[in-house]
């Protein structure tokens, strides 16, 4: 009866153990641990449609892998705003090896590509470039500058540059046809400022000048020949500034006798009436276009600092202050959506009482 016990007692155990491994095998737990599965659990719904990290009633976690942003869902009683890269900001001023007697004057024929362009101390033409990796050495270009340059992409590795020389009152052109740098060629005219030029399409440019009556002129290349000059009328105190937004479309800016800040526009068609858009400029302005509808204008104002106002595509902005010691006009362009890059004469560091010949800095 004994030995018939025993036998029952083994017999039972093993059924139980059997029981055990065949409920292990179909994926249950045991002992608080989670057993094998052959078939894979499904994987919770993500977070509006994104794999993500979601986080249910309890706070327990439901999926976990990385957002396809690049930040983290969330959702129930412990949501939490998702991530946001940073807003755009001013970088803070930067110091560029070399100086000249005039504002810089920039183009950029590709993104983060940047030609820095100067009159120097000998009133030759200074060019230094960025390549995207690395400054250049500056390149001496040649001439007898009076005024400071303004330089202009108009194509892929196309530059043209326009400067007032020494000895007369005629515009002076020198371009880059993409394997070397022209002679100069005269293109008339009578200026008393330095000029400003703008490219809205392959092969066209379209430069500006004060002239005689402190009227604004315009003379302009269509792919085959240059016009004659165009009087625009107005009453500058400085140079004007031009840029284009679009194909056919060119707003240009200058100083007027009450030192307020004037613009003027191409529509497509027509020349608009000068419109005045207040501010005291103690420089030429500049001007830069990152969009459609968009336009960013600089000056100096009374403090030497960097002023700035800006078109939206429905307002005007309020005149901003960024401040620094400016020695000459700022310069300003975009080569990409929201970036822009300013250049200038630095002027007397404030701090040290050295100067500190060009300053840069830029908006990303």
């Amino acid at each position: 009866m004994g030995s018939l016990s025993r036998i029952v007692g083994v017999a039972l155990l093993v059924i139980a153990l059997v029981v055990t491994v065949v409920f292990m095998g179909q994926g249950t737990t045991a002992s608080g641990f989670l057993a094998s599965s052959s078939t894979p659990p499904s994987a919770a719904a993500p977070v509006d449609g994104a794999t993500g990290l979601e986080l249910v009633a309890g706070g327990a976690i439901a999926n976990a892998a990385p957002a396809a942003s690049g930040g983290i869902n969330v959702s129930g009683p412990l949501a939490l705003p998702p991530v946001q890269p940073g807003p755009a900001r001013w970088s803070e001023w930067q110091p560029l090896d070399g100086g000249g007697t005039s504002a810089p004057s920039l183009a950029s024929w590709a993104p983060g590509q940047l030609s820095v362009f100067i009159r120097s101390d000998d009133n030759t033409l200074r060019h230094r470039w960025w390549n995207g990796t690395a400054w250049s050495p500056w390149e001496d270009l040649g001439g007898n500058l009076a005024s400071a340059p303004s330089c202009v992409d108009w194509g892929q590795r196309r530059l043209s540059c326009f400067v007032v020389q020494v000895g007369n009152a005629s515009v002076w052109h020198k371009w880059w046809d993409g394997q070397r740098w022209s002679e100069w060629e005269n293109l008339g005219g009578l200026a008393t400022s330095s000029p400003g030029a703008v490219s809205w399409g392959a092969n066209r440019l379209d430069i500006f000048v004060r002239g005689t009556g402190n009227n604004m002129y315009h003379r302009w290349w269509d792919g085959q020949r240059w016009s004659d000059w165009e009087n625009l009328g107005g009453n500058l105190t400085s140079a004007p500034a031009c840029t284009a937004w679009i194909v056919n479309r060119i707003n240009c800016f200058a100083r007027g006798t009450d030192s307020a800040l004037y613009h003027l526009w191409w529509d497509g068609t027509t020349w608009t009436g000068w419109q005045r858009l207040d501010g005291v400029l103690t420089s030429s302005p500049t001007v830069s276009s990152w969009g459609p509808n968009r336009l960013d204008v600089f000056a100096r104002g009374t403090d030497n600092g960097m002023w700035h106002l800006w078109w939206d595509g429905q307002r005007w902005s309020e005149w901003e202050n960024l401040g620094d010691n400016l020695a000459s006009a700022p310069s300003c362009i975009s080569w990409g959506p929201n970036r822009i890059d300013c250049f200038a004469e630095g002027g007397t560091d404030l701090v040290m009482g050295v100067e500190r010949g060009i300053i840069r800095r830029w908006w990303e």
